[in-house]
């Protein structure tokens, strides 16, 4: 990332990706079990509950992954890869199929992970969503790759990006 190699130590994993169609790898278990299982994989035994409350999916706990709605699939499977905590937390299309408020959620949870050192790449077609959480962007037309700068910079740069590169 950035030109560098990612290291980490045994207990934190480098990188963990969030897929933008999660299928649940085990359908049959319900998610309190799925989240027991990857804090022990990954070495955060104790830490799901800080987890699950920050993103308040108590209600759906007992239910078994694979009787989940999109919405729900989707939260929790971007809630492993918080509860991971990697170097890098790889999110495609992280936003697709919640709603509003766990939309608000997941940012506030993307933002507190910045907090701890953790980097996050994310693919979206939600331009305000990576406006309000990301640094800098990068944008893929065929092989070319532009970057913008984020911040309010990325307010005044991208129309003018967007105008330059597709007006007709």
């Amino acid at each position: 990332v950035g030109g560098e190699v990612l290291q980490t130590d045994s207990k934190r994993v480098a990188v963990y990706y969030v897929a933008s169609t999660p299928d649940p790898l085990y359908s049959s278990m319900n998610v309190n079990q799925i989240l027991k299982s990857a804090a022990m994989l990954f070495g955060k035994e104790g830490c799901e509950a800080d987890v699950i409350a920050s993103l308040d999916i108590n209600g759906v706990l007992h239910l078994r992954a694979g009787a989940l709605s999109a919405g729900n699939t989707q939260l929790l499977n971007i809630v492993i890869g918080l509860l991971v905590c990697p170097k890098l937390l790889l999110l495609d299309e992280p936003m697709n199929a919640l709603d509003p408020i766990n939309v608000e959620r997941v940012k506030k949870a993307l933002r507190e992970l910045a907090h701890k050192g953790c980097g996050a790449l994310l693919s979206s077609h939600f331009l305000e969503d990576l406006q309000e959480l990301c640094d800098s962007f990068r944008f893929i037309d065929g092989q070319t790759i532009e970057e913008l700068k984020g911040g309010g910079e990325l307010e005044k740069s991208l129309p003018a990006f967007f105008r330059e590169k597709y007006a007709r």
